[in-house]
């Protein structure tokens, strides 16, 4: 087993303490995914070389407990960390620790899923120096505003974030200097992407995917791209023509069964001085058909 390299579960694996501390480390570089319990000092001891860690469970008790976090400095080499956090676990509030950009600081992909931190704790992350790769995903941050502060992420290629519940985004080409590519999906409360985004030299590619509010300001930064006369591509799904046209259906539909509903809610009052007046609206669809009359 010393010469495996990667090792990949579909469940938070719980690894048991080696029975002998001494010898020759593991040859393992990736290990995804395990529990939290599991990154234990001597466990990680154990396969320092590794560069890939994927961990699953309660970030709140790993990133304040003295024998979880602080046990990556264990691990020299690690170059790409996820942390995922389990939703059974969401009552309490989790930070980023000081010590967390000591630890992970040669760490270039980093990934976090439904940790819930508060925006401003993503301007922690601008510390990591070798971050090139940065993935939030499923609320990985909360809370409406984004300002990061002015020279952080300096060498920032990949931006990410996905099911996010922002709403105003603040940054220029001075927060990510060298951005390359930006990957927005199911930001669907956020108004506009940053314009001022278009003076990064290096970015090259947008994707907006069901980010329907900024699609507008997307195309802005296209337009300005053009000007420069840098080469651009912009993903939008669904297409625009495509999100109109189902936007029409929608209304027809409600149009249809407004129209049904009152049909109906005359066709069986016997007599016009039983008709209880109500107000012009549209019902849900669900209401229509499982209500009771």
């Amino acid at each position: 087993m010393l010469q495996l390299r990667h090792l990949h579960t579909s469940i938070p694996a719980k690894l048991p303490s080696p029975t002998v501390t001494t010898g020759k480390p593991s040859s393992l570089q990736t290990l995804s995914m395990v529990a939290p319990e599991s990154c234990k000092k001597d466990v990680l001891a154990k396969v320092c070389h590794l560069k890939k860690l994927s961990i699953r469970g309660q970030m709140a008790a790993f990133l304040e407990s003295r024998g979880g976090i602080s046990n990556l400095e264990e691990l020299k080499s690690l170059e790409h960390l996820k942390l995922l956090n389990d939703v059974l676990y969401m009552n309490k509030t989790v930070q980023l620790p000081s010590a967390f950009f000591r630890l992970v600081r040669t760490v270039k992909k980093l990934t976090l899923a439904n940790t819930r931190f508060a925006w401003s704790e993503a301007e922690k992350l601008a510390q990591l120096e070798s971050l090139e790769v940065l993935k939030l995903k499923e609320n990985a941050f909360m809370g409406g505003t984004w300002k990061p502060e002015v020279g952080g992420f300096s060498k920032l290629r990949v931006l990410w974030i996905e099911r996010a519940e922002l709403e105003t985004w603040e940054a220029s080409n001075l927060n990510y200097p060298i951005l390359r590519n930006l990957v927005l999906v199911s930001c669907d409360k956020l108004d506009a992407v940053p314009v001022e985004l278009a003076d990064i030299p290096n970015l090259r590619e947008m994707k907006l995917e069901n980010t329907i509010k900024a699609v507008k300001s997307a195309k802005d930064i296209l337009e300005l791209k053009k000007s420069q006369k840098i080469i651009f591509k912009l993903s939008i799904f669904p297409p625009e023509s495509e999100s109109k046209a189902t936007h029409r259906a929608s209304g027809f539909r409600s149009g249809v069964m407004c129209m049904m509903l009152r049909h109906f809610m005359f066709s069986v009052v016997p007599s016009p001085d039983k008709i209880v007046p109500i107000k012009k609206t549209c019902l849900p669809l669900e209401l229509l058909f499982f209500s009771s009359f």
